[in-house]
Order: C-alpha cells, then structure tokens, then sequence
C-alpha cells in the first residue's frame, strides 16, 4: 500500500515493478499519492537491481498468499522482508517526509 501511495505497483502477471499513475481507473479518480500532500513520486527506473529484486520477491509472496495461490515453498519470498520494509521506510523518507520538509522518522526495532 506504501509502495502505491509512492507511484510503485507490481504486476504480477508481469513479475515487474512498474509506475502507477493517477487517471487510469474511474474507480482510481480518489486515491492519494504523496505528490498530492507536497511529496514526490518514485520512479522505478532508479531502483538498484538489488532494490528490484528484494521488493519483487516481497510482493509477489504478498499477492500468492493473499490469493492462496503458492508458488514457490523453496523461496517464498518472505526472506527479502526486513530488505522490503528498509527500502520502502528509506523511500518514504526520501519522497514524504524529506520532500515536505518534515523531520526525520525515526523506527524502532
């Protein structure tokens, strides 16, 4: 949902991060993206490949398993969880709260 809010979605079809933008839908015409609270949206081609690779994992086990529809028992994808939650804390620093001047979010481990 972050990764959304940021402009990213994965297809899954595809097996690839792409661009989300506003106006594809009808039934988009509401969401919020942080461009729209003073932020900037990601653009994937500046994802490193490794940044590829650990997001893609995380979301497609996200989606298999939501959907009850497993693929892979030897790489479920769930190994690239804690890569997944740094990239996506770094990029909404980076594009929310660096982007509208807001101080640093600190996380707790």
């Amino acid at each position: 949902m972050l990764l959304e809010f940021l402009g990213v979605k994965y297809d899954v079809n595809k097996k690839e991060l792409a661009n989300r933008r506003k106006g594809k839908n009808q039934s988009e015409q509401f969401d919020v993206y942080a461009d729209d609270l003073g932020g900037t949206l990601v653009e994937v081609a500046d994802f490193t490949p490794d940044e590829q690779h650990h997001l893609k994992a995380y979301l497609h086990a996200a989606n298999r398993t939501t959907h009850l529809t497993w693929d892979d028992r030897d790489h479920d994808g769930y190994q690239n969880i804690n890569q997944a939650v740094d990239i996506i804390l770094g990029l909404m620093q980076k594009h929310l709260y660096a982007a509208t001047g807001r101080p640093k979010v600190e996380v707790q481990p």
